[in-house]
């Protein structure tokens, strides 16, 4: 497990690297020189100035890493196929696995779900 948190952190790294750059290059200069005209320590302007600034980048990153969070299927799937005793197992994982393990299944399933939307139906025009 901690195999894949490496992995998974170190791929997602520079992305974020590059998203936090961005929002540090988007604070105006001008706040920090009257931070240190009024006085303020180089601590002061980091959390006075700096992180209220990057909240929304800080907002940003933590949603785009949620939702890739629930997107993880490679490393899972090559490191551990979702073992041990399914420990890590994702949902990505299972619908791939329900997808294409029983592919029979799904056909009828599919085939089930078209045949609701017959000619006679309504649903597709009027039947001929």
């Amino acid at each position: 497990m901690w195999g894949i948190v490496v992995t998974s952190v170190w791929w997602v790294t520079g992305y974020y690297l590059v998203i936090y750059l961005a929002g540090l290059q988007d604070i105006p200069r001008h706040l920090y020189e009257a931070a240190s005209i009024d006085g303020a320590g180089v601590w002061r302007s980091f959390w006075s100035i700096t992180v209220p600034l990057l909240r929304p980048v800080f907002l940003f990153v933590f949603v785009i890493h949620i939702i890739g969070s629930f997107q993880i299927f490679g490393q899972v799937f090559i490191m551990t196929q979702g073992g041990p005793g399914d420990a890590t197992r994702t949902v990505v994982q299972h619908l791939y696995e329900t997808a294409f393990s029983k592919p029979v299944r799904v056909w009828v399933c599919v085939g089930h779900g078209l045949g609701s939307f017959r000619r006679d139906s309504g649903l597709l025009g009027t039947p001929v």
